[in-house]
Protein backbone atom coordinates (compact mmCIF):
# COMPACT_ATOMS: atom_id res chain seq x y z
CA UNK A 1 0.00 0.00 0.00
CA UNK A 2 1.05 3.35 -1.06
CA UNK A 3 0.02 4.22 2.40
CA UNK A 4 3.12 2.59 4.13
CA UNK A 5 5.90 3.92 1.46
CA UNK A 6 5.29 7.17 2.31
CA UNK A 7 5.02 8.75 5.41
CA UNK A 8 1.38 10.61 5.94
CA UNK A 9 0.69 12.82 8.31
CA UNK A 10 -2.21 11.70 10.65
CA UNK A 11 -4.75 14.40 9.64
CA UNK A 12 -4.38 13.27 5.78
CA UNK A 13 -4.82 9.29 6.45
CA UNK A 14 -7.57 10.56 7.91
CA UNK A 15 -8.86 12.20 4.66
CA UNK A 16 -7.60 9.58 2.65
CA UNK A 17 -9.76 6.75 5.16
CA UNK A 18 -12.55 9.02 5.48
CA UNK A 19 -15.87 7.02 3.98
CA UNK A 20 -18.40 10.25 4.26
CA UNK A 21 -17.89 14.41 3.26
CA UNK A 22 -14.68 15.36 4.07
CA UNK A 23 -12.84 18.93 3.25
CA UNK A 24 -9.06 19.23 2.83
CA UNK A 25 -7.96 22.40 3.50
CA UNK A 26 -3.74 22.92 3.27
CA UNK A 27 -1.14 25.40 1.74
CA UNK A 28 0.02 25.12 -1.37
CA UNK A 29 2.18 22.44 -1.93
CA UNK A 30 1.35 20.52 1.21
CA UNK A 31 -0.09 17.53 -0.56
CA UNK A 32 -3.50 18.09 -1.06
CA UNK A 33 -3.56 16.30 -4.62
CA UNK A 34 -1.34 13.72 -3.34
CA UNK A 35 -4.24 12.94 -0.72
CA UNK A 36 -6.98 13.31 -2.94
CA UNK A 37 -5.53 11.14 -5.39
CA UNK A 38 -4.92 8.20 -2.65
CA UNK A 39 -8.75 9.01 -1.93
CA UNK A 40 -9.72 7.82 -5.18
CA UNK A 41 -7.60 4.92 -5.06
CA UNK A 42 -9.30 3.36 -2.20
CA UNK A 43 -12.73 4.43 -3.50
CA UNK A 44 -11.44 2.17 -6.86
CA UNK A 45 -9.42 -0.86 -5.36
CA UNK A 46 -10.87 -0.98 -2.03
CA UNK A 47 -14.01 -3.11 -0.26
CA UNK A 48 -16.89 -2.07 -1.83
CA UNK A 49 -15.23 -0.48 -4.71
CA UNK A 50 -16.68 1.76 -7.71
CA UNK A 51 -14.72 1.92 -11.47
CA UNK A 52 -13.18 4.75 -11.89
CA UNK A 53 -15.25 6.51 -14.61
CA UNK A 54 -18.19 6.28 -12.72
CA UNK A 55 -16.18 8.74 -10.17
CA UNK A 56 -16.30 12.91 -10.61
CA UNK A 57 -12.54 14.25 -9.93
CA UNK A 58 -12.89 18.04 -10.88
CA UNK A 59 -9.82 20.47 -10.22
CA UNK A 60 -9.33 24.12 -10.45
CA UNK A 61 -6.46 23.65 -13.10
CA UNK A 62 -5.22 21.31 -15.89
CA UNK A 63 -2.29 21.07 -14.32
CA UNK A 64 -3.95 19.67 -10.97
CA UNK A 65 -6.48 17.37 -13.19
CA UNK A 66 -3.38 15.67 -15.39
CA UNK A 67 -0.89 15.21 -12.26
CA UNK A 68 -3.96 13.77 -10.65
CA UNK A 69 -4.31 10.88 -13.31
CA UNK A 70 -0.75 10.43 -13.21
CA UNK A 71 -0.52 9.52 -9.63
CA UNK A 72 -3.58 7.39 -10.21
CA UNK A 73 -1.80 5.76 -12.88
CA UNK A 74 1.74 5.74 -11.52
CA UNK A 75 -0.13 3.85 -7.65
CA UNK A 76 -2.04 1.21 -10.03
CA UNK A 77 0.96 0.45 -12.13
CA UNK A 78 3.07 -0.01 -8.74
CA UNK A 79 0.42 -2.63 -8.02
CA UNK A 80 -0.56 -4.22 -10.65
CA UNK A 81 3.40 -5.01 -10.74
CA UNK A 82 3.71 -5.95 -7.51
CA UNK A 83 0.36 -8.17 -7.28
CA UNK A 84 0.52 -9.24 -10.85
CA UNK A 85 -2.52 -8.96 -13.13
CA UNK A 86 -5.38 -8.81 -11.34
CA UNK A 87 -8.35 -7.70 -12.83
CA UNK A 88 -9.96 -5.11 -11.17
CA UNK A 89 -6.36 -3.27 -11.28
CA UNK A 90 -6.34 -4.34 -14.95
CA UNK A 91 -10.04 -2.70 -15.46
CA UNK A 92 -9.11 0.46 -13.71
CA UNK A 93 -6.15 1.37 -15.33
CA UNK A 94 -8.04 1.09 -18.45
CA UNK A 95 -11.18 2.94 -17.41
CA UNK A 96 -9.03 5.49 -16.35
CA UNK A 97 -8.17 7.05 -19.78
CA UNK A 98 -12.03 7.90 -19.85
CA UNK A 99 -12.03 9.10 -16.09
CA UNK A 100 -13.90 11.87 -15.44
CA UNK A 101 -10.91 13.83 -13.78
CA UNK A 102 -10.75 17.23 -15.41
CA UNK A 103 -11.14 21.06 -14.20
CA UNK A 104 -14.90 22.52 -13.45
CA UNK A 105 -14.94 24.53 -16.93
CA UNK A 106 -13.73 21.40 -18.64
CA UNK A 107 -15.94 19.28 -17.47
CA UNK A 108 -19.36 21.95 -17.44
CA UNK A 109 -18.24 22.46 -21.47
CA UNK A 110 -18.37 18.49 -22.12
CA UNK A 111 -21.28 17.53 -20.47
CA UNK A 112 -23.30 21.08 -22.27
CA UNK A 113 -22.38 20.41 -25.57
CA UNK A 114 -23.24 16.74 -25.33
CA UNK A 115 -26.40 17.82 -23.63
CA UNK A 116 -26.78 20.52 -26.27
CA UNK A 117 -30.54 19.45 -27.80
CA UNK A 118 -31.94 19.56 -24.57
CA UNK A 119 -30.60 22.94 -23.51
CA UNK A 120 -31.38 24.41 -27.03
CA UNK A 121 -28.16 25.83 -27.48
CA UNK A 122 -25.98 25.19 -30.55
CA UNK A 123 -23.03 22.61 -30.15
CA UNK A 124 -20.03 24.67 -31.79
CA UNK A 125 -20.26 27.27 -29.55
CA UNK A 126 -16.79 29.34 -28.38
CA UNK A 127 -15.77 30.82 -24.81
CA UNK A 128 -15.52 34.19 -25.37
CA UNK A 129 -12.42 36.57 -24.12
CA UNK A 130 -12.91 39.60 -21.66
CA UNK A 131 -12.89 42.12 -23.95
CA UNK A 132 -15.87 40.58 -26.09
CA UNK A 133 -17.87 40.66 -23.64
CA UNK A 134 -17.26 43.69 -22.57
CA UNK A 135 -17.66 44.83 -25.79
CA UNK A 136 -21.40 43.11 -25.74
CA UNK A 137 -21.96 43.98 -22.25
CA UNK A 138 -21.74 47.40 -23.37
CA UNK A 139 -24.10 47.50 -26.07
CA UNK A 140 -26.37 45.16 -24.65
CA UNK A 141 -26.82 47.64 -21.59
CA UNK A 142 -27.57 50.87 -24.31
CA UNK A 143 -30.30 48.66 -25.72
CA UNK A 144 -31.66 47.90 -22.53
CA UNK A 145 -31.70 51.15 -21.01
CA UNK A 146 -33.09 52.84 -24.66
CA UNK A 147 -36.72 51.66 -23.65
CA UNK A 148 -36.64 52.90 -19.95
CA UNK A 149 -35.21 56.20 -21.26
CA UNK A 150 -38.13 56.30 -23.74
CA UNK A 151 -40.65 55.28 -20.87
CA UNK A 152 -39.05 58.16 -18.70
CA UNK A 153 -41.75 56.58 -15.92
CA UNK A 154 -41.17 58.46 -12.57
CA UNK A 155 -39.55 55.75 -10.84
CA UNK A 156 -37.08 55.73 -13.71
CA UNK A 157 -36.03 58.94 -12.93
CA UNK A 158 -36.26 58.69 -9.29
CA UNK A 159 -33.78 55.86 -9.83
CA UNK A 160 -31.45 57.80 -11.98
CA UNK A 161 -31.41 60.44 -9.63
CA UNK A 162 -30.40 57.83 -7.14
CA UNK A 163 -27.33 56.93 -8.52
CA UNK A 164 -26.59 60.07 -10.28
CA UNK A 165 -22.44 60.11 -10.77
CA UNK A 166 -21.47 63.91 -11.89
CA UNK A 167 -24.65 63.94 -14.52
CA UNK A 168 -24.32 60.95 -15.45
CA UNK A 169 -26.07 57.32 -15.54
CA UNK A 170 -23.01 56.06 -15.03
CA UNK A 171 -23.98 55.44 -11.26
CA UNK A 172 -27.18 53.41 -12.29
CA UNK A 173 -24.96 51.53 -15.40
CA UNK A 174 -22.58 50.48 -12.58
CA UNK A 175 -25.49 48.84 -10.29
CA UNK A 176 -26.97 46.95 -13.29
CA UNK A 177 -24.07 45.50 -13.95
CA UNK A 178 -23.13 44.71 -10.83
CA UNK A 179 -25.99 42.89 -9.88
CA UNK A 180 -26.14 40.89 -13.00
CA UNK A 181 -22.67 39.53 -12.38
CA UNK A 182 -23.65 38.58 -8.79
CA UNK A 183 -26.79 36.55 -10.64
CA UNK A 184 -24.23 35.08 -13.06
CA UNK A 185 -23.59 32.82 -10.07
CA UNK A 186 -27.30 32.19 -9.14
CA UNK A 187 -29.01 28.79 -10.59
CA UNK A 188 -32.28 30.51 -10.94
CA UNK A 189 -31.93 34.06 -11.95
CA UNK A 190 -35.58 34.95 -11.88
CA UNK A 191 -36.61 33.35 -8.74
CA UNK A 192 -33.37 35.24 -6.73
CA UNK A 193 -34.80 38.72 -8.73
CA UNK A 194 -37.94 38.05 -7.94
CA UNK A 195 -37.51 37.28 -3.77
CA UNK A 196 -35.22 40.32 -3.58
CA UNK A 197 -37.79 42.63 -4.99
CA UNK A 198 -40.49 40.63 -3.01
CA UNK A 199 -38.30 42.70 0.18
CA UNK A 200 -39.78 45.76 -0.96
CA UNK A 201 -43.18 45.42 -2.28
CA UNK A 202 -44.53 41.89 -0.97
CA UNK A 203 -43.49 41.62 2.61
CA UNK A 204 -44.78 42.89 5.39
CA UNK A 205 -42.13 45.19 6.94
CA UNK A 206 -41.63 43.38 10.01
CA UNK A 207 -40.74 40.44 7.69
CA UNK A 208 -38.11 42.37 6.41
CA UNK A 209 -34.26 41.83 7.16
CA UNK A 210 -33.87 45.63 7.93
CA UNK A 211 -37.45 45.49 10.51
CA UNK A 212 -35.30 42.88 11.86
CA UNK A 213 -32.20 44.42 11.94
CA UNK A 214 -33.42 47.40 13.45
CA UNK A 215 -35.90 45.07 15.89
CA UNK A 216 -32.24 43.85 17.46
CA UNK A 217 -30.56 47.42 17.71
CA UNK A 218 -33.24 49.29 19.17
CA UNK A 219 -32.97 47.71 22.64
CA UNK A 220 -29.46 49.34 22.92
CA UNK A 221 -30.54 52.15 20.83
CA UNK A 222 -33.17 53.08 23.65
CA UNK A 223 -30.54 52.37 26.03
CA UNK A 224 -27.97 55.10 25.17
CA UNK A 225 -30.75 57.56 24.96
CA UNK A 226 -31.57 56.69 28.64
CA UNK A 227 -28.11 56.64 29.26
CA UNK A 228 -27.41 60.40 27.74
CA UNK A 229 -30.27 61.62 29.28
CA UNK A 230 -29.69 60.72 32.65
CA UNK A 231 -26.37 61.35 32.88
CA UNK A 232 -27.53 65.08 31.13
CA UNK A 233 -29.71 65.41 34.00
CA UNK A 234 -27.46 64.50 37.10
CA UNK A 235 -24.17 66.83 35.63
CA UNK A 236 -26.29 69.58 34.65
CA UNK A 237 -24.88 73.33 35.63
CA UNK A 238 -28.03 75.13 35.15
CA UNK A 239 -29.04 77.56 37.84
CA UNK A 240 -31.97 76.54 39.76
CA UNK A 241 -34.37 78.58 38.07
CA UNK A 242 -33.40 77.53 34.50
CA UNK A 243 -33.68 74.06 36.41
CA UNK A 244 -37.00 74.39 37.26
CA UNK A 245 -37.88 75.03 33.56
CA UNK A 246 -35.84 72.19 31.88
CA UNK A 247 -35.35 69.71 34.00
CA UNK A 248 -38.54 68.51 33.97
CA UNK A 249 -38.78 68.04 30.25
CA UNK A 250 -35.73 65.92 30.14
CA UNK A 251 -37.28 64.08 32.81
CA UNK A 252 -40.37 63.66 30.87
CA UNK A 253 -38.59 62.62 27.89
CA UNK A 254 -36.88 60.13 30.03
CA UNK A 255 -40.38 58.66 31.47
CA UNK A 256 -41.36 58.51 27.74
CA UNK A 257 -38.15 56.83 26.72
CA UNK A 258 -38.88 53.65 29.45
CA UNK A 259 -42.33 53.65 28.12
CA UNK A 260 -41.59 52.98 24.58
CA UNK A 261 -38.97 50.66 25.57
CA UNK A 262 -41.62 48.66 27.32
CA UNK A 263 -44.53 49.01 24.26
CA UNK A 264 -41.29 47.56 22.25
CA UNK A 265 -41.12 44.32 24.71
CA UNK A 266 -44.60 44.22 24.59
CA UNK A 267 -46.44 44.85 21.93
CA UNK A 268 -43.38 44.75 19.06
CA UNK A 269 -43.04 47.56 16.62
CA UNK A 270 -46.29 48.61 15.43
CA UNK A 271 -46.99 48.97 19.16
CA UNK A 272 -43.88 51.09 19.94
CA UNK A 273 -44.38 53.04 16.96
CA UNK A 274 -47.97 53.71 18.24
CA UNK A 275 -46.16 54.93 21.51
CA UNK A 276 -43.76 57.01 20.00
CA UNK A 277 -46.57 59.02 17.92
CA UNK A 278 -48.34 59.68 21.35
CA UNK A 279 -45.44 60.91 23.33
CA UNK A 280 -43.45 62.24 21.35
CA UNK A 281 -45.85 63.77 18.55
CA UNK A 282 -49.01 64.20 19.65
CA UNK A 283 -48.36 65.54 23.39
CA UNK A 284 -44.84 65.46 23.25
CA UNK A 285 -43.94 69.08 25.65
CA UNK A 286 -42.27 71.69 23.91
CA UNK A 287 -39.52 74.27 25.45
CA UNK A 288 -41.11 77.26 27.10
CA UNK A 289 -39.51 80.56 26.15
CA UNK A 290 -36.75 81.42 28.42
CA UNK A 291 -35.89 85.17 29.46
CA UNK A 292 -33.08 86.52 28.86
CA UNK A 293 -32.00 87.45 31.97
CA UNK A 294 -32.12 83.51 33.35
CA UNK A 295 -29.86 82.70 30.25
CA UNK A 296 -26.72 84.84 31.52
CA UNK A 297 -23.53 83.03 31.52
CA UNK A 298 -25.94 79.36 30.99
CA UNK A 299 -26.54 80.03 27.08
CA UNK A 300 -24.03 77.11 26.05
CA UNK A 301 -25.31 74.69 29.09
CA UNK A 302 -28.71 75.21 28.00
CA UNK A 303 -27.95 74.93 24.22
CA UNK A 304 -26.10 71.74 24.61
CA UNK A 305 -29.80 70.15 26.77
CA UNK A 306 -31.93 71.54 24.40
CA UNK A 307 -29.72 70.12 21.73
CA UNK A 308 -29.52 66.30 23.71
CA UNK A 309 -33.33 66.80 23.85
CA UNK A 310 -34.16 67.42 19.92
CA UNK A 311 -31.79 64.59 19.08
CA UNK A 312 -33.68 61.91 20.66
CA UNK A 313 -36.60 62.85 19.76
CA UNK A 314 -35.41 63.05 16.05
CA UNK A 315 -33.81 59.67 16.62
CA UNK A 316 -36.74 58.32 17.34
CA UNK A 317 -38.95 59.94 14.92
CA UNK A 318 -36.58 58.02 12.54
CA UNK A 319 -37.68 54.77 13.45
CA UNK A 320 -41.52 56.03 12.41
CA UNK A 321 -40.50 56.91 8.98
CA UNK A 322 -38.63 53.27 8.05
CA UNK A 323 -41.33 51.50 6.87
CA UNK A 324 -42.33 54.40 4.93
CA UNK A 325 -38.91 54.49 3.52
CA UNK A 326 -39.03 51.11 2.42
CA UNK A 327 -42.20 52.07 0.59
CA UNK A 328 -40.76 54.97 -1.12
CA UNK A 329 -38.31 52.48 -2.64
CA UNK A 330 -40.42 49.64 -3.90
CA UNK A 331 -41.21 51.46 -7.26
CA UNK A 332 -37.33 52.09 -7.69
CA UNK A 333 -36.36 48.61 -6.90
CA UNK A 334 -39.05 47.10 -9.11
CA UNK A 335 -37.63 49.38 -12.41
CA UNK A 336 -33.98 48.45 -11.28
CA UNK A 337 -34.69 44.49 -11.12
CA UNK A 338 -36.74 45.04 -14.77
CA UNK A 339 -33.29 46.95 -16.12
CA UNK A 340 -31.64 44.48 -14.83
CA UNK A 341 -33.74 41.03 -16.81
CA UNK A 342 -34.05 43.47 -19.66
CA UNK A 343 -29.90 43.89 -19.68
CA UNK A 344 -29.49 40.08 -19.50
CA UNK A 345 -32.21 39.50 -22.04
CA UNK A 346 -29.94 41.57 -24.52
CA UNK A 347 -26.77 40.25 -23.40
CA UNK A 348 -28.03 36.73 -24.14
CA UNK A 349 -29.44 37.67 -27.32
CA UNK A 350 -26.15 39.32 -28.31
CA UNK A 351 -24.18 35.85 -27.45
CA UNK A 352 -26.86 33.81 -29.58
CA UNK A 353 -25.99 35.97 -32.46
CA UNK A 354 -22.34 35.44 -31.77
CA UNK A 355 -23.26 31.62 -30.83
CA UNK A 356 -20.39 32.68 -27.90
CA UNK A 357 -20.91 31.53 -24.02
CA UNK A 358 -18.94 32.84 -20.59
CA UNK A 359 -17.51 29.85 -18.32
CA UNK A 360 -19.58 31.16 -16.01
CA UNK A 361 -23.08 30.57 -18.35
CA UNK A 362 -21.79 26.51 -19.37
CA UNK A 363 -21.63 26.35 -15.28
CA UNK A 364 -24.80 27.91 -15.14
CA UNK A 365 -26.32 25.69 -18.35
CA UNK A 366 -24.65 22.62 -16.37
CA UNK A 367 -26.53 23.40 -13.30
CA UNK A 368 -29.59 23.67 -14.62
CA UNK A 369 -29.49 20.40 -16.89
CA UNK A 370 -28.62 18.29 -13.74
CA UNK A 371 -31.09 19.81 -11.46
CA UNK A 372 -33.61 18.83 -14.43
CA UNK A 373 -32.05 15.85 -14.96
CA UNK A 374 -32.70 14.91 -11.25
CA UNK A 375 -36.10 16.29 -11.26
CA UNK A 376 -37.08 14.06 -14.15
CA UNK A 377 -35.20 10.99 -13.02
CA UNK A 378 -33.66 10.21 -15.55
CA UNK A 379 -31.75 7.13 -14.84
CA UNK A 380 -29.17 7.25 -17.54
CA UNK A 381 -27.88 10.34 -15.84
CA UNK A 382 -28.91 10.32 -11.86
CA UNK A 383 -28.36 6.26 -11.38
CA UNK A 384 -26.21 5.16 -14.07
CA UNK A 385 -24.33 8.45 -14.72
CA UNK A 386 -21.77 10.07 -12.30
CA UNK A 387 -21.00 8.60 -9.00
Amino acid sequence: MADKAVKWTQDQINAIRSDGTVLVSAAAGSGKTAVLAQYVLRQITGENSVDVDRLLVLTFTRDAASEMKQRIQKELDKRIASEGAVPQLLRQKQKLYTAHISTTDSFCSSLVRERFSALGIAPDFRIAGDEEIATVSSKALDMALEAFYASNSPDFRALLRAFASNGTDFGLRDVVVKIHRFLQNQPFRPQWLDEWVKRYTRMDFTSTEWAQELLRAMPSLLEDMRSELSAAIATNELTPPLQALLIPLLESDLVSLSEAGGALTQKGYSGFCQKLTELFVASYPETPKIEEKLLKGKKTAVKNLLSLRASVREKLLSFLGAEDEISRFSGMMVTLSEIVSAYDREVGKLKERRNIRTFSDVSLLTVQLLAECCVKEEAEFCTGGFY
